[in-house]
């Protein structure tokens, strides 16, 4: 899980560190998650 976290990061322009790459993730997940219950 942290391993397709740091990847996901190098990937990213941005470079976010592991915290955040976390919460966006976690955002975007709950973004989702709220779009399907609709």
């Amino acid at each position: 899980m942290l391993e397709a976290i740091d990847a996901e990061c190098e990937k990213r322009a941005d470079r976010p560190s592991r915290p955040e790459m976390i919460r966006r993730i976690l955002a975007d997940w709950l973004e989702q998650k709220s779009q399907s219950q609709r």
